[in-house]
């Protein structure tokens, strides 16, 4: 009912299963830190930012988050992919009831590719899954990558998602906002990219692709 694809009878499918099925129904917990940066407070809790250089606890709790929300967004993740570079900053969102409900994980960039829109694009009956995307040749000024956007399904659809891309564009540079049409997104998925569409107000976002720095 989770949605994830495991095999049943291999014991590290199941276990693998077993904790994105409990992320997904109750969130993944959050006790709070003593010195936290926060950026934002909603009725329904707080945004706070996490940075490579924050202490090693904080940077154990971000590995934790990924590994457990990369099962719904289908990434392989890996230990040394992430915050080797002081350009990451990852922003929570936090309930009131002490839950991780949101997660972005933005990256500074320099340029990207439009995203143009196919002929299956624009079929109505065409799933979203068979759907073919495909970027121009040409790049185009950038400033901040989003490397991984997530919201907790329960949560979904209550705006939490456009404000944490608020909380990026107006916290990821210091006193200044950074435009919509200056954000770029890294292999959306479906949702991921309906998302980043109406958020931008173009069906032609730009994109690009993550390496390790």
């Amino acid at each position: 009912s989770c949605g994830m694809i495991y095999t049943y009878g291999q014991t590290q499918d199941s276990v693998d299963h077993y904790r994105f099925h409990q992320t997904l129904m109750k969130g993944i917990s959050f006790q709070g830190w003593k010195k936290e940066r926060i950026v934002e407070r909603y009725p329904e809790g707080r945004i706070i930012v996490v940075l490579p250089s924050d202490p090693k606890q904080h940077q154990k709790k971000i590995d934790d988050i990924i590994s457990a929300i990369d099962c719904e967004l289908g990434y392989t993740y890996r230990s040394d992919d992430s915050r080797s570079s002081n350009k990451f900053k990852t922003f929570l969102y936090i309930s009131n009831h002490k839950e991780v409900i949101g997660f972005v994980m933005a990256e500074q960039i320099k340029e990207a590719y439009r995203l143009l829109v196919s002929d299956n694009e624009n079929k109505v009956n065409t799933p979203s899954s068979l759907k073919t995307w495909c970027c121009s040749e040409t790049s185009e000024e950038a400033l901040v990558g989003i490397n991984r956007i997530w919201v907790l399904s329960c949560h979904r659809r209550k705006g939490l998602a456009t404000q944490l891309m608020d909380a990026v564009r107006k916290h990821f540079i210091f006193a200044y906002t950074v435009p919509k049409h200056l954000l770029a997104f890294s292999d959306p998925t479906p949702n991921g990219k309906s998302f980043a569409s109406r958020y931008c107000e173009t069906n032609t976002i730009l994109v690009y692709k993550w390496t390790t720095v």
